[in-house]
């Protein structure tokens, strides 16, 4: 994607058009028709589209106040029309701090986020800071339980796509909120590098929770409940003999290796980049994954 001011991007996607569907008990999807971001196409309603990432939010409703995950519409009013379909108080709580998922932070007080993705927000990693970060900041950690009032969401901290980012399971429903770490896909390492051994691991430690199934912020949202341990061997196995190098003005980094497994309107495909500068730690790494015993499971 060529490289943009961040005013030029909010300004263009402004003019969506909001939707909401309900997905299970008390959970609603936010999503929005919006004008396609250069190299994209348009996604919505109509899912026969393939080319964009349609930013999808979410709601958990308890007895007492909603969850929502992450701010990844840029039409306006969007906290207005979030307390409408919750109607109850929202707090809000970001998968990580990327542009797409804070559109309309501004139209809140106050909000939550991991720690190591505010510096993200406040133009860190070569990034512009967001306009209008509200003054109060809350920070979530691994392990937090967050109490809706009768309904328990836990948090669960997964640096890889950027260092902060965490993912929420619902435990009403064991439905899992995965951000952009357990996707289609993935862009890994913009902002920060994590060893993929350990990224690996921490994704297949998911294996342990009971999930019901996956809900991510981008095109498809609901995935296979075994999307996490589906991505690792897909990237496992396909990755060392990609060759190909886009560009992307994303972060610091301009160079990206670029893995795509199968075409768009597959539901398993994976997408994956990481920066060129890693290239070499990466293959690395997968050759141990591959290699050591530890991770044999993952393959069976």
């Amino acid at each position: 994607m060529a490289e943009m001011d961040i005013k030029a991007i909010l300004e263009m996607m402004k003019y969506s058009e909001k939707f909401y569907a309900q997905v299970d008990d008390g959970v609603y999807l936010i999503s929005e028709d919006r004008p396609a971001l250069p190299g994209g196409i348009a996604m919505g309603k109509d899912t026969s589209h393939f080319g964009g990432a349609t930013g999808n939010s979410y709601l958990i409703c308890g007895d007492e106040q909603a969850l929502l995950i992450d701010s990844a519409l840029m039409a306006e009013h969007f906290r207005k029309y979030a307390e409408e379909i919750a109607k109850m108080p929202v707090m809000l709580a970001l998968s990580h701090g990327h542009i797409d998922h804070i559109c309309r932070l501004c139209e809140f007080e106050e909000f939550w986020v991991h720690p190591a993705d505010e510096a993200l927000i406040r133009g860190a990693y070569g990034n512009e800071a967001y306009p209008g970060i509200p003054k109060r900041v809350h920070y979530l950690m691994d392990g937090d339980v967050i109490d809706l009032g009768g309904r328990l969401v836990d948090v669960i901290w997964l640096p890889g796509h950027t260092d902060g980012s965490i993912l929420f399971y619902d435990r009403r429903t064991k439905l899992l909120f995965s951000g952009d770490t357990v996707t289609r896909r993935l862009l890994y390492g913009s902002c920060g590098w994590v060893p993929f051994t350990n990224f690996a691991r921490s994704l297949y430690r998911l294996k342990e929770v009971d999930i019901a199934g996956v809900y991510s912020c981008h095109d498809r949202p609901m995935l296979q409940k075994d999307q996490a341990v589906h991505m690792i061997r897909e990237i496992v196995d396909k990755l060392p003999a990609v060759k190909s190098v886009i560009d992307m003005a994303v972060g610091r980094h301009k160079k990206y290796i670029w893995l795509k497994t199968v075409e768009e309107n597959d539901a398993h495909m994976i997408d994956f980049s990481a920066p060129t500068v890693h290239r070499e730690e990466l293959l690395a790494d997968i050759k141990e994954i591959r290699e050591n015993p530890v991770y044999a499971e993952i393959f069976q």
